[in-house]
This record gives structure tokens, sequence and C-alpha cells, in this order.
């Protein structure tokens, strides 16, 4: 994402959390076949300070922030597919 972006993002959808720009092309190729698809993404970084919460989370006695977001990003896909193939709650 060049500055430009970023900029627009910031200034436009300053209530945005979070920019997903790979996952675009899969779900394009998946809605022009007759199949079914999800993303989950686990978000560890934040725009206006990710350079600082690396840091943090890295020599934090608390644990990384991606593995708090790899970690909620499994449990939510997992609620997500149980729900859609065998109805559990």
């Amino acid at each position: 994402m060049d500055s430009r972006e970023l900029i627009n993002i910031i200034n436009n959808y300053n209530d945005a959390v979070a920019v997903d720009m790979e996952d675009y092309g899969f779900m394009a190729a998946t809605c022009n076949k007759d199949v079914e698809a999800f993303i989950v993404r686990g978000i560890s970084d934040n725009i206006k300070n990710k350079a600082k919460l690396d840091i943090k989370g890295k020599n934090s006695k608390n644990k990384n922030y991606r593995e708090v977001a790899i970690k909620n990003a499994i449990e939510f896909a997992f609620k997500i597919i149980k729900r859609k193939f065998f109805n559990l709650y």
C-alpha cells in the first residue's frame, strides 16, 4: 500500500481497524465458481502505531500480538465450520 492509499483510508475511513487487500483475488475467484468459501484474518497490526506495538509485543512479558491474533482466528474459523457443517453451536 503506498502512502496515498494510506492517507485516503485514514482521511475517509477513520473508523477502519484493518485493511485487507490480499484476500480479494481469492474471493473473486470463488464467486465465479460454484464454491463456498470464507476468509478469517487474525489482525495483529494497528495502522496508527504498528512499529510501537510490534516492539511491545516482542519485548513484553505478555503474549505476542500475533500469537493472540492467530489463536482468535483459528477459534472463530472452527466455530463457523461447526455451525455450517455440523449444526453445532
